[in-house]
């Protein structure tokens, strides 16, 4: 089987090598075709990168060292409401303890007043700290990248898994007149053939066009931003490199700040129902203590593609929808896409009544919707200060979001709260960092279900003794662990 992938940044480049490893007896051909120009301000991941390094087999510290990586323990959310959670971190760390659906481990701190992060981190993390250690590059399985670095690193694994790279310009396709699927690809250096096509053009969809329309899903009723600026900046003037991302709530939506070795990535995603351009900039620029002479912008409609794999083609990445930057899913969505692509690609030609097909697009439609709940979530506040977040209180709120948040005020986020088909990016455990810095979670509920199931004076020792131990862990800066071989 000859699978072709069109479209060479990040996800093209992802489905690509996954698809090689998972499939090794085919051949897989990417070919370049004027997708849009890599944006370049930073990029983050999720822990589904591990996943992806896995299959893949590349060498972490050589990853870290070729893309300029810094280490990502979550993203620090600043201003997203009003006291006393308006700084709070979704950093996924696990306590251990879980009772029949409930986590107790996480609920203990909760009623302590306690924010969960700190809790269970070492609180030097917020300085630029990391846990010295034998396996240091270990310590984490998020990363923030230089983007230009990340996709010239992409193109050597490509090389080095003999995924031949072409350069070409789709124009037309020729179809087959009896089943409608891709035969070839017409190009200006000859037709391309293939068994199977990946469309990673991004909004353009400058393959599937030619085999279906897509079924857009818009969640712009959900979500107010629309736009997006970006820049760079250079490195802090005291050297430190933050192992985080910064998410910081502005007046008409929020700003990122993404570390590399070398400089940050800066960003201001806003409404621009409430907000114009030149507001923006300047508003970015006040932030961020920096003139910006140049950036690029960008517009989006949050939402995604419902029928992403339609005949012998199938939408990765942009191509298959966008929600808006909060939370870093790109990255993982196109593993995700391409990982769950690799278990009916082999035996597509076969599946004559749709039922592979179906079911892909069914798990798809699932993880988008888990995505739209988690975003969803950030924008439940009570921030009143200006004119979008006020326009919050009236906006609409997810089907799914809506009851989730009921069962979090009754025993905080379980494991079963929301639909799952398996390749869901966002879990339980995601859920309670956010819910607690949103001001979701109710003391009273959750104490009554920490009571009926454990001992209390027991439990509080021993969620004790862990945070102990990390308070006495060894420290190095980051800047210094990103060195080590």
């Amino acid at each position: 089987m000859k699978i072709i992938v069109v479209g060479a940044g990040t996800a093209g480049l992802i489905a690509a090598l996954q698809i090689k490893k998972a499939l090794p007896n085919c051949i897989v051909e990417v070919v370049r075709s004027g997708e849009a120009p890599i944006i370049g301000v930073g990029e983050g991941s999720t822990e589904h990168w591990t996943e992806f390094e896995k299959l893949v087999g590349f060498s972490r510290p050589e990853m870290i060292q070729k893309t300029k990586a810094t280490y990502k323990f979550g993203i620090r959310f600043k201003d997203w409401r009003s006291k006393p959670y308006d700084d709070y971190f979704h950093s996924v760390s696990s306590p251990g303890v879980d009772r029949y659906g409930f986590n107790a481990g996480y609920a203990l701190p909760v009623i302590m007043g306690k924010q969960l992060t700190p809790f269970f981190t070492n609180p030097a993390m917020r300085e630029g700290f990391v846990v010295d250690g034998e396996h240091i590059h270990s310590q984490t399985n998020q990363f923030h990248f230089d983007t230009f670095l990340l996709n010239k690193y992409l193109l050597d694994l490509c090389d080095r898994s003999e995924i031949l790279v072409k350069e070409a310009h789709v124009y037309s396709a020729q179809i087959n007149a009896s089943n409608g699927d891709i035969l070839g690809l017409n190009t200006e250096i000859g037709v391309i053939n293939g068994d199977f096509f990946v469309d990673a053009t991004g909004f353009s969809r400058a393959v599937f066009r030619f085999v279906a329309d897509p079924k857009w899903k818009s969640f712009s009723s959900y979500l107010p931003c629309d736009r997006a600026i970006a820049t760079q900046t250079p490195e802090r003037e005291d050297g430190v490199i933050l192992p985080y991302t910064v998410a910081h709530a502005l007046s008409s939506g929020w700003r990122w700040e993404i570390p590399t070795q070398e400089r940050r990535g800066n960003g201001y995603v806003y409404s621009s129902a409430h907000c114009t351009e030149e507001q923006a900039i300047e508003e970015l620029q006040d932030a961020i203590g920096y003139k910006i002479d140049d950036y690029r912008s960008f517009s989006f409609e949050a939402g995604y593609v419902t029928n992403p794999w339609e005949k012998n083609c199938c939408l990765v990445g942009l191509s298959s929808g966008f929600v808006e930057p909060l939370e870093a899913t790109s990255i993982a969505a196109s593993i995700q896409q391409s990982l769950a692509l690799t278990k009916y690609l082999p035996v597509h030609r076969y599946d004559h009544s749709g039922a592979g097909r179906r079911k892909y697009n069914e798990k798809m439609s699932s993880m988008m919707e888990n995505i739209l709940v988690m975003i969803a979530m950030h924008y439940i506040t009570d921030r009143k200060d200006t004119e979008m977040w006020k326009s919050m209180a009236d906006r609409e709120v997810p089907e799914q979001l809506r009851e989730f948040i009921e069962l979090i005020k009754l025993h905080g986020p379980g494991p079963f709260d929301l639909p799952t088909m398996g390749w869901e990016l966002f879990h339980a455990p995601h859920f309670w960092h956010v819910a607690q810095g949103q001001g979701l979670l109710v003391r009273d509920t959750l104490m009554t279900s920490l009571e009926t199931r454990v001992s209390l004076d027991d439990f509080s020792a021993h969620m004790t003794n862990l945070t102990n131990e990390r308070l006495v862990q060894k420290l190095i800066s980051h800047r210094e662990a990103l060195q080590r071989k």
